[in-house]
């Protein structure tokens, strides 16, 4: 499953403008791993999710990302520390109207993986990915890159974001073989260099 949104009303639905200021975020905890989920309710009975998964794309304001960042149960649980932000600097006084158009390379690369993600076959096996030995040196050598930057380097001052950040990118190279069985995966050095 998937929330993509334009803008963060879930921030405000999980802070619990709905429900007293009372906050739920299990569910979205638990579907970052894959974890089964249930929940009891009276009204509404048992509840079992088998391995939910979930994705999160919003686009967001300042105001908005500084309210989620500073809930103390959204940082207390890991859920912001969850996410990967872009804080692009803003061209509205450069906008061109001509603007090029996207490379048909790239549309096409895209368009390719979506339809890969959306038609990948049902099943309850977990898939393996498999690296080949540059992506296992690369992946090392980042991992240990990581560890070094939350200890004395720019990640210091946000260790528990820092923490999980070789997972996600991790994710981020997976999401790119996904419906691919036995994939061996060809990393570009220049991934891991930003």
């Amino acid at each position: 499953m998937g929330i993509l949104a334009p803008e963060g009303a879930i921030i405000d639905i999980l802070t619990g403008i709905y429900s007293g200021g009372v906050s739920n975020i299990s569910l979205f905890l638990e579907s970052y791993d894959g974890n089964n989920y249930d929940l009891s309710r009276q009204a509404r009975g048992q509840l079992h999710l088998e391995n939910p998964l979930l994705a999160i794309g919003l686009m967001v304001q300042p105001s908005l990302f500084s309210k989620a960042v500073s809930n103390a149960e959204f940082t207390g649980r890991g859920f912001i520390q969850r996410f990967m932000f872009a804080f692009p600097e803003s061209h509205i006084e450069k906008a061109d109207i001509n603007s090029p158009d996207i490379p048909e390379g790239i549309n096409k690369d895209y368009e390719k993986l979506i339809n890969d993600l959306l038609n990948m076959p049902k099943t309850q096996d977990i898939p393996v990915i498999q690296f080949n030995k540059n992506a296992v040196h690369l992946l090392t050598d980042y991992y240990y890159h990581i560890r070094s930057e939350l200890t004395n380097g720019i990640l210091k001052d946000i260790r528990e974001w820092g923490a999980k950040h070789f997972g996600r990118t991790q994710r981020i190279a997976e999401t790119k073989t996904a419906g691919r069985p036995k994939i061996t995966i060809k990393v570009n050095p220049l991934l891991f260099d930003k």
